[in-house]
């Protein structure tokens, strides 16, 4: 490896101090790379490796838990609103009950989204949390570091992009549902207000 002139020019030494550094580094380099391949620091490394994967398990088992009971709580939530809208086809109800019902199908239903989205959240959070654990085994040896650029790499990080675009569009319909959900219950009650004045006009 030759150091010229220009080469100096641009880190801003002199061609002997630049040639005296890049000897340190390479010798530095190769030190290390030699350390690296030892069986004792490959055996360190391994342990470290079993210890990070029974760590992503762990909590990978813990969001696992967790998300089967936002599917229970979701699935109550559905059979809840189910029943409430088979009584609702009655046709013995009573229209101020039937207001009632709507406005508690749709605390219901926003409460079906909430859990939904918390669910998705889950699941991405689980695949960062391993994708993060083999990013930093992939890391530890020497064999595997060559991989962090295609991890690093475009594709990838579209793909991160396109997970975040979407747990936005879903943290936005359960905006969405909620504000509308105010509109129709202020609706709701302005409506009740005006029937209660119509009647009391007409007795």
């Amino acid at each position: 490896m030759t150091a010229t002139a220009l080469d100096a020019q641009i880190q801003g030494r002199d061609p002997q101090g630049w040639a005296n550094q890049l000897t340190q580094i390479i010798r530095d380099a190769l030190t290390r790379a030699h350390q690296e391949r030892q069986p004792t620091f490959l055996r360190d490394r391994s342990f470290l490796s079993v210890g990070i994967i029974l760590l992503v398990v762990l909590i990978q088992r813990m969001l696992s838990l967790w998300q089967k009971r936002l599917r229970t709580r979701q699935k109550v939530l559905q059979s809840i609103v189910n029943t409430k809208i088979a009584a609702q086809s009655n046709p013995v109800a009573i229209e101020d009950s039937q207001q009632d019902l709507s406005l508690e199908e749709l605390s219901l239903q926003q409460q079906i989204n909430l859990s939904d989205l918390q669910q998705r959240v889950l699941q991405i959070v689980e695949l960062i949390i391993i994708g993060v654990g083999c990013f930093v085994i992939l890391g530890l040896f020497p064999y595997t570091r060559w991989l962090h650029f295609f991890v690093l790499s475009e594709p990838l990080q579209i793909l991160g992009i396109l997970l975040g675009t979407y747990v936005l569009i879903r943290v936005s319909h359960i905006l969405v549902d909620r504000f509308s959900g105010i509109l129709k219950a202020r609706d709701f009650r302005m409506l009740k207000s005006s029937q209660r004045l119509e009647l009391d006009d007409s007795r």
